[in-house]
């Protein structure tokens, strides 16, 4: 009976650290393919969002103040462009799309589309939001981890790319 009450736990420790082990691959794997695909990987604050028609479909304009690039260089305030949206009452959203607020805090993935416009890389995934740690107020991404980790995890992710 002393070993059945052993392996139960024993079992259920590896289950959790398999499981565990095998969404942090599938994170890296998508910080990879993310970190390909941007052209710019820019950390900053939404200082404004606006919606308007183009023709017979809504886009929003963000407009992001930099505060670090951590892939490529540009300006200190960047300008995407984001399908969807709201004017007049009128709402259009797309699935997978990004979404952005004013002032908050964001690591962004962005690409440049055929016409030199900047668009949110991989969807709703090139957007990874800043909160803010309760009592510490240390940035933190995915509400649990600290923002410097992610950055690393990022240039990690930019060498591998790109080996000296």
């Amino acid at each position: 009976m002393a070993h059945r009450s052993i392996r139960v736990p024993l079992v259920l420790a590896l289950i959790l650290a398999t499981v565990g082990s095998s969404n942090g691959q599938m994170e890296r794997g998508k910080l990879d393919r993310l970190t390909g695909e941007a052209d710019l990987i820019a950390v900053g604050k939404v200082a404004g969002v606006k919606s308007a028609w183009d023709r017979s479909r809504i886009v929003t304009t963000v407009t992001l103040k930099v505060g670090e690039f951590l892939k490529g260089n540009g300006e200190a305030t960047l300008t995407i462009t984001t399908p969807g949206g709201e004017v007049g009452g009128v709402g259009e959203w797309y699935s997978h799309t990004a979404t952005f607020r004013e002032n908050e805090e964001v690591v962004l993935f962005v690409k440049r589309d055929r016409g030199g416009a900047l668009r949110v890389s991989g969807g709703d995934e090139g957007k990874v939001k800043i909160e803010r740690d309760a009592s510490t107020g240390a940035p933190l991404v995915h509400g649990i981890r600290p923002l410097a980790d992610f950055k690393n995890d990022v240039a990690a992710a930019l060498q591998s790319r790109n080996p000296r």
